[in-house]
């Protein structure tokens, strides 16, 4: 009978030890709940306590001894606030400002992807090279592993020779390479006549063939740039190579802008009257940018008439003195 009252007195005692707390959370109460109700697990493992959640009311309602609710409800603030400090932490360095594009990935869905498929949680701040990585081991060792492998997936590189193309490469106002970066998301570097592609092999692999394309079409001359229904015709510059092409170039940007045409002038001599200007484009506009061309021609020609004759007459009155 004794031993009876003993347990009895036990039990009572255990009830009477309880305590209750209603603790309010107001809009933090998906913090402390957590992904899945990982967060209220670990609250109710670690403190030993019996939590209730009532969503509609936002509070949390702790019951056990003293210590276990105190535990709890010190618990419930740490995840208000932004939650406890990690088990585990590690810094994944980057290399680059094009590391930190990899791993946020468009619109950040990269790097939520292996939050998610994780656990783990990741900062990125800005300026910085470098990926935090915070969670417990097991969290961290899996989203180390996957940035470890996105990293090394786009890492591929190559390097291809510009044989002296890189202008065409860059294409006014860079937007040549600015479309082979866009159109196959390999990284594009320029270093002296070097050009240098990094990212997935695939994407290597389509941005060499851009840009090999690019430096053989160059190399080719204009006549690898014609389109169905265009020509290309020469003509001699001679030494008025200049005047074609203006101050600064004004001129010929003139001619192709009026006319339509293109234009490529190249010195196939060591000397005077050996520069080569090929007009490519429509029948039409190669006509007309060819006239333009003929005038400025004529004009030089008068010019340098007029400054013989100049000439001339200056040696005949020196010599009749």
């Amino acid at each position: 009978m004794e031993a009876v009252q003993s347990i009895i007195d036990a039990q009572q005692a255990q009830l009477d030890s309880i305590v209750e707390e209603i603790v309010e959370v107001g809009d933090k109460i998906p913090a402390v709940i957590g992904k899945k109700g990982a967060n209220i697990k670990k609250i109710d493992e670690l403190s030993g306590a019996d939590l209730k959640v009532n969503k509609p009311e936002n509070t949390i309602t702790i019951s056990g001894d003293a210590a276990q609710v105190a535990r709890a409800k010190e618990l419930i603030e740490l995840y208000m606030a932004g939650g406890p400090p990690p088990d585990c932490r590690e810094e994944v360095e980057l290399g680059s400002e094009r590391g930190r594009y990899i791993v946020l990935g468009e619109k950040g869905t990269t790097i939520r992807k292996i939050q998610e498929e994780t656990g783990a949680k990741l900062t990125m701040e800005r300026g910085k090279t470098f990926v935090v990585v915070e969670g417990d081991d097991e969290q961290v060792a899996a989203a180390v592993a996957q940035l470890d492998e996105l990293l090394d997936v786009h890492a591929f590189t190559e390097r291809v020779e510009a044989n002296g193309h890189i202008a065409a490469i860059i294409g006014k106002q860079g937007v040549t390479i600015k479309g082979i970066r866009e159109k196959t998301g390999a990284a594009v570097d320029l270093i002296g006549d070097m050009v240098k592609l990094t990212g997935t092999q695939e994407a290597v692999t389509a941005a060499k063939a851009l840009v090999e394309k690019i430096i053989a079409d160059e190399a080719a001359g204009p006549w690898a740039k014609l389109k169905p229904g265009e020509i290309c015709e020469e003509m001699q510059l001679g030494d008025a190579v200049g005047m074609v092409i203006g101050r600064q170039g004004t001129m010929i940007r003139t001619i192709k802008d009026d006319s339509g045409a293109d234009l490529d002038i190249s010195r196939e001599g060591s000397g005077e009257g050996s520069s080569l200007c090929r007009v490519f484009g429509k029948p039409e506009c190669v006509e007309k940018a060819k006239a333009a061309i003929a005038e400025i021609l004529e004009r030089h020609t008068q010019m340098k008439e007029r400054r013989a004759k100049y000439e001339k007459e200056q040696a005949a009155k020196k010599a009749a003195k």
